[in-house]
């Protein structure tokens, strides 16, 4: 018969090791875990169709191109105004189509939105794992974000716009108003003696 092997005993400072892994075991199942487990169910949730985050990303895209758009028509039609062009073709077809410009704008801005919101479900699923360590701020953040670029795109939007359709009318308001200046309804006077075009 062979001699029994001695029994390995633990140590005081093992046993404290060990000890203190059980509690921080336990304290992360008791508060960390079901913060976590409701973080990832919100994020799922946000990231389902229809959600509430959906729905007020396509609220406040459609909101900043309608306010932007908004403001470039006032302009649009200051500067017809100016250049005489006011209540012509020109004025009209500008119009129109700025109106398209801003349908498509808003589509694209809807579109944008909508995939900010996917973009930030994923990050913050993500940014579970790192909970705590304050990494998953983040994952919050990123709708602030998605706001902001949805602001820039309807105002970059809206000026491109307005840049065209400015261009486009005032051209032809310019050339209608150089000739009405031009013609006064009557000939042209013949140069007299003592005019600088006078040539006898």
């Amino acid at each position: 018969m062979g001699k029994k092997s001695p029994e390995v005993k633990e140590t005081p400072a093992q046993k404290a090791m060990a000890t203190v892994t059980m509690q921080r075991v336990a304290d992360f199942r008791k508060r960390w875990m079901p913060v976590q487990q409701k973080a990832a169910a919100d994020i799922v949730r946000a990231g389902e169709a229809g959600s509430f985050e959906r729905r007020r990303a396509a609220t406040m895209s459609g909101a900043d191109n309608a306010m932007n758009f908004g403001m470039a028509n006032k302009r649009l039609t200051d500067a017809m105004i100016d250049s005489g062009a006011s209540g012509t073709s020109k004025q009209k077809l500008a119009i129109t189509g700025m109106g398209a410009d801003q349908a498509t704008s808003a589509g694209l801005g809807e579109v944008a939105a909508d995939q900010a919101v996917t973009d930030q479900s994923i990050q913050g699923l993500n940014a579970i794992t790192a909970m705590g360590r304050g990494e998953a701020a983040t994952a919050t953040a990123g709708m602030q974000a998605a706001a902001s670029d949805s602001a820039v795109r309807a105002q970059n939007d809206a000026e491109m716009s307005l840049r065209s359709k400015i261009g486009d009318a005032t051209l032809g308001g310019q050339v209608a108003g150089m000739g009405y200046g031009l013609w006064t309804g009557q000939p042209p006077k013949k140069p007299q003696p003592g005019d600088p075009n006078f040539t006898g």
